[in-house]
């Protein structure tokens, strides 16, 4: 063992009070890594670590290390598959951002300097973070599950008969994090009892409560095909009839409300022409439950250690 983490180690068998002070007190080991007592107090209070307190830490033990682990074990997943995000790809995931908002690129660096982010964090940080996520999700998926013609039918049938066009509009709360889930939840409910109980309309509650470029529009979103957006997104307004509203439901990017505008039918592809697509979008589709499972996997197969 390193000496330094030797130090580190040492330093925890003194009390609480003492060990808070020092801001490289070890704090959670995953295998080859570790975290120190101040990365918990940033998980908790990022705004303003330092006037975290001992009940606040021990009130939210359990949460926060469950997610620094994961963060760890993920960050040296990502690091074993050389995993890595480059300037080309960086660009192009900013071009499909600022496309799929219908605005340009200085009014997407205008949107994410009034989140209080700078471009260079957002670019460097946030993006790059979000796109070598996907990336190990996908690599998850495409490892461990299995894909026979008839699964890739049944999406056809369900996905492409009658192929239709849908123009839809949607109410968006993003969640950066495990503790941002229920309080995205709340707000969501909230919107939610606004437009059902006539207090708002749905383009009022979405220029309220949404945040995506589209909450200037009403939510409203450009037309689409069941494949073109995200499979539970899809699922979702396919389910509805034209004029009706959705409950919420997550999906990776949030907690949203989607209501279906307008539902035209189409010409419908060829299975042979869209089963790539279709491939893809089963992939898609199960790679979450797919990388739950890899994360409790790796879980019970790593040394982890909690010395707070």
């Amino acid at each position: 063992m390193p000496f330094l983490l030797l130090l580190l180690l040492a330093a925890t068998s003194l009390p609480l009070g003492a060990a808070e002070r020092l801001l490289n007190t070890v704090a959670l080991i995953v295998n080859d890594d570790f975290v120190t007592l101040y990365d918990v107090k940033k998980e908790i209070a990022p705004a303003a670590p330092d006037a975290v307190s001992d009940h606040q830490i021990a009130e939210r033990k359990k949460e926060v290390t469950e997610k620094l682990v994961a963060d760890l074990l993920i960050r040296q997943e990502i690091k074993k598959r050389s995993i890595i995000v480059g300037e080309a790809e960086l660009d192009r995931a900013i071009e499909n951002v600022a496309a799929q908002n219908r605005i340009s690129i200085d009014q997407l660096k205008g949107e994410i300097a009034a989140q209080g982010l700078s471009w260079e964090k957002y670019r460097n940080e946030v993006l790059k973070k979000q796109l070598e996520m996907l990336s190990l999700k996908r690599d998850i998926a495409m490892a461990t599950l299995d894909i026979d013609e008839n699964d890739l039918r049944d999406l056809y049938k369900r996905h492409f008969s009658g192929g239709v066009l849908y123009t839809a509009s949607h109410i968006v709360l993003r969640v950066e994090g495990a503790s941002a889930d229920a309080d995205a939840y709340d707000r969501i409910s909230e919107a939610h009892r606004a437009i059902t109980s006539g207090e708002f309309t749905f383009e009022e509650a979405a220029e309220r409560w949404s945040e995506d470029a589209s909450a200037k529009n009403g939510g409203k979103l450009p037309s689409f095909r069941f494949s073109e957006m995200d499979p539970k997104f899809s699922e979702e307004v396919a389910s509805l009839d034209p004029g009706k509203m959705s409950r919420p439901f997550r999906t990776r990017f949030g907690w949203h409300i989607a209501r279906l505008d307008n539902a035209e039918k189409t010409e419908v592809p060829k299975y042979d022409e869209v089963k790539d697509k279709l491939r893809y979008l089963y992939y898609q589709m199960n790679q979450d439950k797919a990388f739950d499972s890899w994360l409790k996997g790796k879980r019970q197969s790593s040394v982890i250690k909690v010395l707070f």
